[in-house]
């Protein structure tokens, strides 16, 4: 029996789009992942504090209203500095993408995402 590569991880999908975020959560959990959903920068914030260290990944979107991808990744690197985090968008925002590098995300996802058959 093939092994899903994500079994016995989790990630945190943060997006205001609500068929995009499902979809992905939906991508996620078919290859074994536990997934969380966040709406907003806020949601996001107190999920990583409820879950703790369960929470291993985020999938961040930049542009969000309320809290945005860059204030949210603020936060969560005072609760938890080390925490994985890829940004996402449907734009490429040169200045806002280099200030999310100089927080640590090394990983940045340009919408529309392609949902590859591969590991």
């Amino acid at each position: 029996m093939e092994s899903k590569p994500g079994v016995g991880h989790t990630i945190l999908v943060v997006d205001d789009e609500v068929p995009l975020r499902q979809a992905v959560a939906f991508i996620l959990g078919q290859r074994g992942y536990t997934v969380l959903e966040a709406a907003d920068g806020y949601q996001a914030i107190e999920m990583v504090k409820e879950h703790g260290r369960a929470v291993e990944v985020v999938l961040l979107d930049v542009m969000m209203p309320r809290l945005d991808g860059l204030g949210t990744l603020k936060a969560l690197r005072e609760i938890r500095p080390e925490l994985q985090v890829i940004a996402t968008s449907g734009v490429n925002h040169d200045s806002r993408v280099e200030a999310l590098r100089r927080l640590g995300v090394q990983t940045f996802l340009l919408k529309p995402y392609r949902n590859h058959n591969s590991v």
